[in-house]
Order: C-alpha cells, then structure tokens, then sequence
C-alpha cells in the first residue's frame, strides 16, 4: 500500500500493473481512496458502527482507522470483485424501510451519488445494483430508487405480473410463499418475485376456470353437490397448484362444466305425465343423489317431459318422467347427511320445497337450527335432515298424498300443528305418517267399492254381450263385442 503513494511514478506504475481490473487503469491516489473506503465497509460492517467511524475519517479523524482496516481493504481490492460479491449478502438487513437502512455500509453509494464521485463510489454503486439484480437480494425501499436501476427479464414484481398477465395484483399475492412461481425470496422477506414463465399458464388456467357457484348455476344443481359431481367424473377440478391459490377455492374447468350442461340440454322429450325435478329430489340431504341423478339423466334412464329454457340451467325448470322417477328413486341408497356441509337458506328451501325466507324464519323461531351472515341463514345439512326426520310440511304431505289440503285434512282430523310459518304448516311427522297411512287404506277401501258387483257374459258363435251393475249406482249396463275364432276376452270395468 506504500508503494500507492511514492513519490515515483515508475514505482506507482508498477503496484497499479498488478491490480485487477478496473483498479489498474485508475491513478494511485484513487486506488488508495478506494482502499479507505473498502477497509472502512469491510471492517464495520453493522450500519452504525460504520456511521461512527466514516464521519470521523470524513472530518479528518483517522485515530479509529487501523493499519489492519487498510490492509482488510488492499485485500478486497485484489481479490475484486469476488470479495464483493461474498461480503455483500452478509451486510444486507432483513428491516423494514427505506433503501438505506438496508444496505448497510454501502447505502451512501445509492442514496448520496452525487457527493461521491470518486471512482471508488461509482464502482460500488454499479457493483451494489448489479449483484442485487443478478443475486435476486433486491431490497424493496422508497424514493423510487427501485424503478431507478432495476432491471430484470427473468422475475417480476406483483403489480408487473398483474399489469403483463392482466389480472388484479392481489391475485398474485394470494400466491404468498407457496407457490411453484415463487423465485428466490429478496432481502425483505415480505416481498417476492415470480417466474413468468411459470406463472403465465397457471395465469391462463386461472381465468379459463369457473368456481363451485358457477358450475353450480350452469347445470343447475345446489352449490352442495359440485364436489360429488367432480368425484363422480363429470366435473374436472383444476389441478394446477397456482391457480388453485389464486382462486383461494376449489375451482373447475370451464370446459367440463360447460359440457354438462349442453349434453343435458340435448336430451330428448317425451310426451308423457312429469314433474319438477327440483320437485322430486326434495328431501334428497346427501349430495352423491345429485350426482347420481345427473348420471341417470345422461343414460337415459329418467325421460325428460320437458326441457327448462334456453334462459336457465338445463335442471333448473326441466321435468322428468314420474315413473321413470320413481324406479330410479328405488334404487338410491340410504346415506346420513354429511356433517360438515353447511348449505343458505335459499338451498335449504329447495330441498324442503318452500321459499328461503320461510326458512330464516324457521331459524328465528328455533325449529331449524342456524346462524346468520349477513342476513342470510347458514344451516348444516344434517341439521336440516334431522328437522325432516321429526316435522312433515303442508307441501310434503300434498305431494304424498296426490291431492292438496293435507294440512286441512289434518286440522279436521284433530290433529294439532308445531307451527305455522308463513302460510306453511309444520306438523309431527310421526303423527302425520300415521295419518297418511291411514288415509291411504281408506282410499284404498273406496275404489275396492267401485268394482263391479255382478258381471254376466254371454256368447254366441263369434260374439259376446256382457254387463253388470256397479254396486253404487241402479244404473245397469249392457255392451258387446266381435270375437274372433279361438280368441279370448279380458275385461276390466273401473268407474
């Protein structure tokens, strides 16, 4: 280091020959400037020390300057840039802030350039920004110095991954620490880069996905019941890991959703009696039913009697055959109500048959067990199915009586009712499936009574007269028919 201040030039020439590159092309007093400099960072590399000490040699004060601080820095200089490189990571603080606060002993070659244009700072200073950007140790602070010197192709920031991929930047945070586009963490571990290249097509999945909702809407099934329609294969959950973050939720392929809904909307209509379906999978609590019966409709096993609109979902409006209805129905299997399925109002409704305000009502008044949020009433599936297991509806009992007013027919009777919601009357089901029961048998002795009570046929040749009394009326009658030869005659009279 002697030899940087000779009075010689030949001297100094020959000390600068030996240097790397770009000390060898400077003159030896900034060679030696450059050597204070380095000495002082190398040595003191906590941001406070290092403050304490450049003020005193700033002013003049070498007193705290030692020959070995010199010495520290003659020897980062010969080994440039490789001591750089391993020094600087080490310097770097993890603090919130500013630029400055961050970058230890070097900051003042970034926040105040311009009182240091030595050839020393502008070394560090290219130095400092090159190996943030190379090293991905990039510091995030203030002042725009960021946006100032960083320049990178193979990461981005947030806000640039929203701007270049047209998404809402919060999107991209929701990819936090996990995420397989994450590059290396910098300085502030609060903040991160992504890989273009691997966020881009899960960007792309992303958007060509839909949520449970819509899928929901598409087809025309509870919310509920999507995940047993993906298991059941006719639903493709997305399986790309980012996009999953992204979405916050278990999202599907627009595609396959899509698909369902079309493939239903092409199925053909027969003329015969049906029914709602939404009608006919009342009380179904068990979301493998909606997938089963999407199954059955695809196979062809429930006849469609008409199609919903081309402005709803294909299971929104349609109608099934009711026979064809009640064989599948047969063939469901018992399952309990799931536990950890929380459905609204609205769809609790749908599965009992009245509106979702009567069942918000049904909460308040403690016959349904819930809570609300935000006005709406979240209730648990298998609440809802143990509610059914001890009431019947005035609905309910029209449908499986085939004629409405069962709850009149119940009043009549004498029984007495749990409630009534709305217009809605809540009734013991174990009562009212005795009534029913006993309603059915009496139906059954009516038409017993409506059968012929006399039946005389006579033939002649190739023809036959027959005819009877009804038993309920004194009105007889007679009629006849041509046979054929070696035929033979079924009849059966109804009134």
């Amino acid at each position: 280091m002697a030899r940087l201040v000779d009075p010689k030039p030949e001297v100094r020439g020959a000390i600068l020959k030996k240097l790397p590159a770009p000390f060898c092309d400077w003159e030896a007093g900034d060679v030696f400037v450059g050597a204070v400099e380095m000495g002082l960072a190398f040595s003191f590399p906590d941001r406070e020390a290092y403050k304490s000490i450049s003020r005193k040699t700033a002013s003049g004060d070498y007193s705290d300057f030692e020959v070995e601080h010199l010495v520290a820095g003659y020897r980062a200089i010969l080994r440039w840039p490789e001591s750089f490189h391993d020094f600087l990571p080490g310097v770097l603080s993890d603090k919130r802030g500013d630029m400055h606060r961050r970058l230890g002993p070097f900051a003042k070659y970034l926040m105040w350039s311009s009182n240091y244009e030595r050839p020393i700072a502008r070394l560090l200073r290219e130095e400092v920004k090159r190996v943030l950007t190379q090293d991905d140790l990039i510091p995030f602070g203030g002042n725009g110095i960021r946006a100032k010197w960083m320049k990178r192709t193979d990461r981005l920031t947030r806000n640039e991954a929203g701007k270049k991929f047209g998404v809402e930047p919060k999107l991209v945070a929701r990819l936090g620490k996990e995420g397989c586009s994450v590059v290396r963490l910098g300085v502030n571990k609060d903040r991160l880069f992504y890989d273009p290249e691997k966020l881009g097509p899960s960007v792309a999945i992303y958007k060509s996905s839909v949520s449970g909702d819509e899928c929901a809407r598409q087809i025309g099934v509870p919310i509920f019941c999507v995940p047993a329609l993906a298991q059941a294969g006719l639903l493709a959950a997305v399986t790309d890991h980012d996009a999953a973050l992204m979405a916050q939720e278990v999202i599907y392929t627009e595609a396959s959703a899509a698909g369902i809904a079309n493939e239903l909307r092409k199925l053909s209509v027969r003329s015969e009696r049906g029914r709602k379906l939404t009608s006919c999978m009342e009380l179904q609590f068990h979301p493998d039913a909606w997938a089963d019966v999407v199954n059955a409709l695809l196979r062809g096993e429930i006849g469609v009697t008409r199609m919903s609109g081309a402005d709803h979902s294909p299971l929104s409006k349609m109608q099934v055959s009711i026979s064809d209805f009640k064989a599948f129905r047969s063939t469901l299997q018992e399952r309990p109500a799931p536990e950890d399925i929380t459905i609204p109002s609205v769809t609790a409704g749908l599965l009992l048959g009245v509106p979702g305000d009567v069942i918000a009502q049904m909460i308040k008044v403690g016959l349904i067990r819930g809570l609300f949020q935000k006005r709406t009433g979240i209730i648990r599936l298998s609440d809802l199915s143990s509610f059914s297991e001890h009431y019947l509806l005035g609905g309910e009992g029209d449908a499986r009586s085939g004629r409405r007013g069962f709850s009149a027919r119940m009043r009549a009777s004498g029984f007495e009712s749990i409630a009534v919601v709305g217009k809605h009357w809540i009734w013991s089901r174990a009562q009212a499936e005795a009534y029913l029961k006993t309603e059915h048998i009496e139906t059954q002795k009516r038409r017993a009574q409506g059968w012929l009570r006399s039946f005389v046929i006579v033939t002649s040749g190739e023809s036959a007269s027959f005819g009877g009394s009804s038993g309920r009326t004194t009105a007889d009658f007679r009629a006849s028919v041509t046979l054929k030869r070696g035929s033979r005659l079924s009849i059966s009279l109804w009134r």
